[in-house]
């Protein structure tokens, strides 16, 4: 009797324990066999039935434990378009990890552990259309890594530890129409990157260490996008985006102190963000702007004193103007709101200065006294 109740106290315990082990594992799959999600299983210890592994179209595996995709790891899933894992853990791949997923079109392997990945790793993947690698640990991108990936359309690479790329590593993906670089170590741009790429519409930079990049962008034709915000640029070359079809542009959290309009797009140009800047000279004079279709202009917290009224005068789809914390001679200030309605001087909640007291009635100001304004600006916020 004692034994028989021993047998059964050692049963009990077992599935007590093996329970614990997996309480937080889960595994769910639609009533379509079409979409399976799990969360907390290793590979080995996730089962699919014969007509889910037929009709599968998406899986999602998280925190799976592993370290690395080995060859065979994962079920042949014939139909399968769309594969998340992000286990925060996976530090490798092998070469031949996704020989049987050919039907790929979406494969997120963001947020785990990766530094590097075979050459021709993706080769198998000839229809994949989306490759996120967001929250990886990739320093260099090496010349053959996106290997047979011609359909790619969207690349992410957002919040590695990326300083360095082969010039060539793009030639590979010339159909891509977005790429995502932000949150990195970027510091040298070069000029032959994105050389291949003729179809890249959107391109994100911020939040990297840019300091400059001189004809980075000249044969960048069809790019509509482009974020170059946080990062230590202190000029821009002349004509820099002269070949692009720039609509929305973002050089906020940077180290300009002067922008001409050599320097930018504005035949095509909606929004322009300049906010967080240390420009004292914004100028435009020599645009015509009445039949150009800029919308939106933010160069908030910066040292501007003053805006050329010819600018201010044609710039007639102006529909925000963002002048917050500058430096403002008053009569500036004050013909700028005539001209313009939506100007946002300041938010509901401010209550400092919002420009500096001037000694004429009219906008007249001498381009070499401009650091006076700014400094009787700083000693008014200060008081």
């Amino acid at each position: 009797m004692i034994l028989k109740c021993s047998a059964v106290y050692l049963i009990a315990l077992i599935l007590i324990i093996q329970l614990e082990k997996h309480t937080a594992a889960w595994c769910r799959t639609t009533n379509d066999h079409k979409n399976h999600t799990c969360d907390g299983f290793r590979f080995r210890e996730i089962v699919l039935s014969r007509s889910t592994k037929l009709d599968l179209l998406r899986t999602r595996i998280y925190n799976c434990k592993e370290t690395e995709i080995k060859e065979g790891a994962l079920v042949s899933l014939p139909k399968l378009e769309n594969l998340t894992i992000s286990c925060k853990s996976i530090q490798n791949v092998h070469e031949k990890a996704f020989v049987n997923y050919g039907n790929l079109q979406e494969l997120d392997l963001g947020h785990n552990q990766l530094s590097t990945l075979p050459n021709k790793v993706f080769q198998p993947l000839g229809n994949l259309k989306t490759l996120n690698l967001t929250g990886n640990s990739f320093g260099d991108l090496p010349q053959m890594i996106f290997d047979g990936l011609g359909g790619l359309r969207e690349l992410l690479l957002s919040h590695n530890k990326i300083t360095n790329f082969h010039v060539k590593v793009f030639d590979a993906i010339r159909g891509v129409q977005k790429l995502s670089l932000d949150h990195n170590l970027i510091n040298f741009l070069p000029n032959r990157l994105l050389t291949k790429l003729r179809k890249l519409q959107y391109l994100d930079l911020s939040n990297n260490q840019i300091e400059n990049f001189s004809e980075f962008f000249v044969l960048a034709f069809q790019l509509r996008y482009l974020n170059l915000s946080h990062n230590a640029i202190e000029g821009l070359p002349l004509r820099a985006f002269q070949t692009t079809r720039l609509e929305v542009l973002d050089l906020s959290n940077n180290k300009l102190t002067v922008v001409y309009e050599d320097a930018l797009q504005f035949k095509t140009l909606q929004e322009l963000y300049l906010q967080n800047n240390q420009i004292s000279i914004f100028d435009v004079s020599g645009m015509n702007m009445e039949y150009m279709p800029l919308q939106l202009l933010n160069i908030e917290n910066n040292r501007l004193v003053f805006l050329e009224s010819d600018f201010m005068n044609t710039a007639s789809n102006l529909r925000e103007l963002n002048t917050f914390m500058n430096p403002w001679d008053c009569a500036c200030l004050e013909e700028i709101e005539k001209i313009h309605h939506k100007v946002i001087v300041r938010p509901e909640d401010y209550d400092g200065p919002l420009c500096v007291s001037s000694t004429s009635n009219d906008c007249s100001v001498d381009r070499n006294n401009l650091t006076v304004y700014y400094n009787a600006f700083v000693k008014q916020l200060e008081l």
